[in-house]
């Protein structure tokens, strides 16, 4: 029986695309930097691997958000003051709570068939008020962020914190998230019910075998009983 849905936040629930986008070009005005496209592919390329950085526990998060902009000057040609360019960043990015097609259908039908969680590895500050923003709050009994946790996913101890503090074992609860390598690693080695969210139909290429692949969230809906 599912007692616990937890939803990851980002690109499953929220479009955190969109929303960095938007924060990264608001933050360069903001400090009078003209900033292009490539510049925020740039950024971008500089972010996801220190993420995946942190996910094997080879950086840790405060390292990385001063990390991605010393790099980011290095490698372009902005010039930008790289304090304040980091302490702008994630207030630019707190205010974008962008929700994905169905997410709020989902949550509400889910939550009158079990208690909901958000599973994040996010910073706390930022999806607090992302999440508050966008109204989804009032769904979620428990709300897991890698930086109150201790422990970022795919690492035990976060799967851990959630079990124990839900009061929840492992096949009680149903994980849906979109990242193989965080989500669905984690969720798969700890025991959960994994439902791996996969619009873009990326091909799996990692030692990673979920239970179950959707690439609409509503099939949670549509195939709940299966996921029992």
């Amino acid at each position: 029986m599912i007692k616990l849905v937890c939803f990851d936040l980002d690109d499953t629930l929220m479009d955190f695309h969109k929303g960095e986008e938007i924060a990264f070009y608001e933050t360069m005005k903001e400090e009078n930097v003209e900033a292009s496209h490539d510049d925020y592919l740039l950024y971008k390329k500089i972010n996801g691997a220190l993420w995946k950085k942190l996910e094997k526990g080879e950086v840790e998060r405060y390292a990385l958000q001063r990390i991605r902009f010393e790099e980011l000057k290095k490698e372009s040609q902005l010039d930008f003051d790289i304090e304040k360019v980091n302490a702008l960043f994630p207030k630019m990015l707190s205010e974008q709570a962008i929700l994905l097609e169905d997410s709020e259908r989902v949550l509400k039908w889910c939550s009158k068939k079990a208690e909901l969680a958000i599973a994040s590895n996010g910073t706390a500050t930022t999806q607090h008020r992302r999440i508050e923003k966008s109204g989804i709050d009032k769904y979620f009994k428990y709300i897991f962020i890698s930086e109150e946790v201790g422990h970022a996913k795919p690492h035990q101890g976060f799967f851990d914190a959630i079990f124990k503090t839900a009061n929840v074992s492992p096949e009680e609860v149903l994980f849906i998230g979109d990242s193989l390598s965080a989500d669905m690693k984690g969720a798969v080695k700890s025991g959960c019910i994994s439902v791996w969210f996969n619009p873009k139909h990326i091909i799996n290429d990692l030692n990673v075998i979920p239970d179950h692949e959707i690439d609409r969230l509503s099939s949670i809906i549509d195939r709940w009983e299966e996921f029992k």
